[in-house]
């Protein structure tokens, strides 16, 4: 506090005149070497009242009162600070008793002021709070240091606050404590405030050690702040050995590089950041994925660092992508027109002999849904696409009727033949099989399909069917022929016999001369059926082959068909051959309908 000079001249004018106090005062300020100052503190204004002392009795006794009315002024002052502060303020001179109070500690028990000043704690406070605080008072006043306590008090309200109450002894020139100065907070609202942060904290360190991740707090400079783990074993160096520590300190410089961009970006951009990183672990290579964070650790910005071991994942890629590279290395050198597609329909794979049957490329096809295309010229779905979506029997008879089989490649596996007039330049006959491909947990993930041409095959299929028919055919007229063989021999015969009677009759034999002549043709061609169903016994004869196409041209005619167009260029001076003229006939029957079958 500080004293002004003109204000301890009118103090003192009042008991001696101003005169006279002006003059003495600056006489004594001059002695006490402070005639340059305008404002003393109050070792100077003491100084000043020591020597106005030595001037006597009235002077000595104005100088008390003087120095009273200052200690009075100054008390005042503290009173009135103390009052203006949050913070509650009380005086011990006894454990037991209240001294001066402040206003905020009044306030806090509902009483006035005056009504606590030199009363009982156990008039003021339950007996239970009471003997709490007597005892930790009797501590401070027996030990003579200070003392931090946390004391749960009923306010005025009836609500039970906790305060946090520091105890400062005032120790005198004898080593005795003159009075003991309390000063309390209330610290209920922080107190559940960290209670529920603990409990949070609490919460927080269970979830995170419950992850089977390995969770670290790394500060800006890479700084190992804390580690949460279930599992101790997944660090390679023990948690005691890595806190307070930095990545650049353990790990190789390469790698904690790599670490530390990341936690750079991370907390410059405040985006979650990922990373891959390979560390020596016990001579091998172990594969390690990261995510970064930001985190706000103890009221300072770190990263929170999830690590995860992934060398079984990374090994079960590799396993998985030269298992994809074996698969497609021999789908590529099948033979057979093969495609894969996944459980979405999408084609994956799309061989080379694919290629050459569909005519479409795999750049064109492979990562589309467009397996239909290549063989419908509307969409539909192919077998493959309803082997995926596990199509019943009834429904793949709808697209398949009478088609298909069930195969013996596998459960859920099917066969088909089916002509697609799409592929080539007249279409072709395929034999596809559809079988699922399935997890090991029996789950369906795709499917694959391959392909025959079949159509030489159903060519000569249809060829042999044609030669049955014939066959059947010739057995037939064979029979009949053979039967009506027999009946133009009667014919033929009776023929004879009844011109052997006509003598005179010269009109009568020319009829009978043409019953003859047809019996005779139609013999011959009895004959040539009986060739062709290879009833008749072989007997060879000298032959000319020009006139044995003459005779059998109209039949072949009418075997080949009105639609094409029959010509012959017979060879001038042909040898004669000596032949059965059935089997001749056959033989020339044989390369017009083959002919006839090679035709566009």
């Amino acid at each position: 506090m500080k004293i002004n000079k003109n204000a301890m001249i009118r103090s003192y004018a009042q008991s001696i005149g101003i005169e006279a106090a002006k003059e003495l005062i600056t006489k004594k300020i001059k002695d006490a070497a402070l005639e340059e100052k305008e404002n003393y503190t109050e070792e100077e204004v003491a100084k000043i009242c020591g020597e106005l002392a030595k001037e006597g009795v009235l002077i000595r006794i104005v100088a008390q009162n003087f120095v009273v009315q200052l200690e009075r002024k100054r008390s005042e002052e503290q009173a009135l600070l103390l009052d203006n502060i949050g913070t509650q303020i009380w005086y011990l001179t006894v454990k037991e008793t209240y001294g001066a109070v402040n206003k905020a500690h009044a306030e806090f028990l509902g009483l006035e002021k005056e009504k606590l000043e030199g009363r009982d704690l156990y008039d003021i406070i339950s007996v239970e709070e009471a003997d709490v605080c007597i005892a930790n008072n009797r501590e401070v006043f027996e030990k003579k240091k200070q003392s931090h306590t946390e004391e749960w008090v009923k306010n005025g309200r009836g609500e039970t606050r906790l305060l946090s109450i520091t105890r400062t002894p005032k120790i005198d020139d004898n080593g005795n404590v003159e009075y003991v100065i309390c000063a309390a907070e209330d610290i209920t609202e922080r107190k559940q405030a960290e209670h529920k942060l603990q409990k949070s904290e609490e919460k927080f360190r269970a979830v995170l050690n419950a992850v089977p991740d390995l969770m670290i707090v790394l500060d800006a400079e890479g700084r190992y702040r804390d580690i949460f783990t279930a599992d101790p074993g997944l660090l390679i160096v023990p948690a005691d050995q890595l806190l307070g520590k930095t990545i650049h300190d353990v790990m190789p410089e390469k790698n904690a590089q790599q670490i530390q961009n990341v936690i750079n970006q991370t907390l410059s951009t405040g985006k979650l950041q990922q990373i891959e990183y390979v560390l020596d672990v016990d001579g091998g290579d172990r594969w390690f994925a990261g995510r970064v964070a930001k985190f706000m650790f103890q009221n300072s910005e770190c990263v929170l660092w999830s690590v995860r071991d992934i060398t079984e994942r990374k090994q079960a890629e590799e396993a998985l992508r030269n298992s994809e590279e074996r698969l497609a290395r021999a789908i590529e050198g099948n033979s057979l027109p093969t495609f894969l597609i996944d459980s979405n329909h999408f084609i994956t794979h799309w061989n080379k002999s694919c290629e050459n049957l569909t005519g479409i490329s795999a750049a064109e096809i492979v990562g589309t849904r467009k397996a239909w295309s290549a063989f419908y010229a509307e969409e539909k779905p192919v077998l493959a696409d309803l082997i995926v979506d596990e199509a019943t029997e009834e429904e793949i008879a709808g697209y398949y009727e009478g088609k298909y089989n069930k195969s013996i490649l596998g459960e859920g596996a099917y066969e088909c033949e089916d002509f697609f007039p799409g592929l080539g330049e007249k279409g072709k006959w395929l034999f596809f099989t559809a079988s699922p491909l399935k997890n090991l947990q029996g789950t369906v993930v795709g499917a694959i399909a391959t392909f025959q041409d079949i159509t030489e095959r159903r060519s000569v299929e249809e060829q042999l069917r044609q030669s049955h028919k014939m066959e059947a055919v010739g057995t037939l007229a064979g029979g009949i022929a053979h039967d009506f063989n027999n009946l133009l021999t009667v014919i033929i015969g009776n023929a004879q016999l009844a011109l052997m009677d006509v003598t005179k009759d010269e009109s009568l034999r020319n009829e009978i001369e043409d019953i003859k002549k047809a019996g005779e043709k139609a013999a011959s061609l009895t004959r040539q059926l009986l060739d062709f169903s290879r009833k008749q016994v072989m007997k060879t004869e000298v032959l000319d082959l020009n006139e044995k196409i003459n005779e059998i041209e109209k039949m072949l005619k009418r075997t080949i068909g009105e639609n094409i167009d029959f010509q012959t260029v017979l060879g001038l001076e042909l040898w004669k051959v000596c032949a059965d003229p059935g089997q001749i006939n056959q033989i020339i029957m044989n390369i017009v309908i083959n002919a006839r079958d090679a035709m566009p």
